[in-house]
């Protein structure tokens, strides 16, 4: 209570929801996901709703927020409905997911599904490409 955000996230679940009666200190879940080796794509087998209320946000490895194809799974605008924000980890500009052609047509994309920020180990290539498409959607160029 000094003036500093604390956000408490973890990758195991069940800690989290044991948490969730414990503290007030808000909680994330950290959502890894794992490799398909049916369909060589990344899936998560969280129950999300079981989090619905007790966590202010997931942050996800971002190829859950994409099929194999490029489209969007819709996982951010169902977290959303649920209450949670949406973050997603990690944006790098040394490894562009075969998908895309640049980190910044990356960004664009992940922005562009809503979520509500991202984790980059370049925060400076991830701001730039936020403000540019917060530029272009008021019109200004």
């Amino acid at each position: 209570k000094r003036g500093f955000p604390v956000i408490l996230q973890c990758f195991d679940g069940d800690f989290v929801l044991e948490m969730a009666v414990k503290t007030t200190v808000p909680l994330a879940m950290i959502v890894g996901g794992r490799m398909n080796e049916k369909t060589q794509w990344i899936e998560s087998d969280v129950a999300y709703e079981l989090f619905y209320g007790k966590v202010v946000a997931f942050n996800m490895n971002k190829g859950l927020l994409v099929h194999k194809d490029g489209t969007p799974t819709g996982i951010v605008d169902r977290l959303h409905a649920g209450g949670a924000k949406v973050y997603v980890w990690t944006i790098r500009n040394d490894e562009i997911p075969a998908l895309f052609t640049s980190v910044q047509q990356e960004l664009k994309t992940i922005f562009g599904f809503g979520v509500d920020g991202v984790f980059a180990d370049f925060p400076d290539t991830a701001v730039s490409a936020r403000r540019s498409m917060l530029l272009l959607e008021s019109g200004h160029q």
